[in-house]
């Protein structure tokens, strides 16, 4: 709507999205980044290339090397030294199979 919105009302739905246990954001792998002539979209598995003349390339990750690949490429994401970070990422490709198409 038209209402004025204060940093408050910012505040108060970011800390929600970023803390709820069920929120997207707290399950799941969401990342974003534009570049000159297209921007990247990845949710969980699922990576698309949206370039500036209208086509979309679109792939699902099947891979923990294909997901460490596009986040420290793509997204330009500097992934840190953990131990349990592939089991993780494992876990998220596991929850996340490709559509039946």
């Amino acid at each position: 709507d038209l209402h004025e919105h204060l940093q408050t009302d910012y505040e108060v739905s970011n800390w929600y999205l970023a803390n709820f246990p069920q929120s997207q954001f707290v399950t799941g792998l969401i990342a974003a980044r534009a570049d000159d002539d297209r921007r990247h979209a990845l949710r969980n598995t699922r990576y698309s290339i949206h370039h500036a003349s209208g086509a979309i390339e679109r792939c699902h990750l099947a891979s923990v090397a294909q997901l460490r690949e596009v986040l420290q490429g793509a997204m330009r994401i500097p992934l840190p030294d953990h131990p349990d970070l592939d089991g993780r990422l494992r876990r998220l490709i596991d929850a996340h199979p490709p559509a039946e198409s």
